[in-house]
């Protein structure tokens, strides 16, 4: 009897551990938020007003470390840069469209320690600006660092992806 109710805690406790390691939060998952949160401000309803867009580029902006590197040689926009500046080229690129939407497809983050990690991701936009049907394909390619609790981009790279 002692022996079927000791077996029982065994299978309870590694059921336990198993859903723990599973389900706790971890930093890949802190990252996706990060990375989803990144798509949800960048991307642009018809209908927003400037206010909005402004306090969303804002937002977006707290996503980098201060100073950040961006290597965006497509914009001219390589180089380091403080939270300031990458918010105003937000702005920016928010305000050429009157519609856009920011997914990522085949996201790849690797921890490599010391608060530090790498993502690698496909950057999908789609949207209207100037009139037009815009769609464009990129390859992310980023660093982050844990800081006060946030993973914080501090270099970001895009490539461009051609189309298949």
């Amino acid at each position: 009897m002692n022996s079927k109710k000791l077996i029982l805690v065994g299978i309870v406790a590694v059921i336990l551990i198993i859903l723990g390691f599973t389900l706790w939060p971890g930093d890949k998952r802190a990252i996706r938020k990060q990375v989803a949160r990144m798509e949800e401000l960048a991307s642009k309803a018809p209908d927003e007003k400037a206010i909005d867009s402004l306090f969303r580029a804002r937002n977006m902006a707290k996503l980098f470390h201060d100073p950040c590197t961006l290597e965006i040689e497509y914009a001219d926009f390589v180089g380091e840069y403080s939270r300031k500046n990458i918010q105003d080229r937000i702005v920016l690129a928010r305000n050429s469209f009157s519609q856009v939407k920011v997914s990522t497809h085949d996201l790849d983050i690797s921890l490599l320690g010391n608060k530090q990690a790498s993502l690698l991701c496909t950057l999908r936009i789609t949207g209207k600006g100037a009139g037009s049907q815009v769609g464009d394909v990129q390859e992310l390619e980023a660093n982050l660092k844990k800081m006060d609790g946030d993973w914080l981009f501090t270099k970001l790279a895009m490539v461009e992806v051609l189309e298949r």
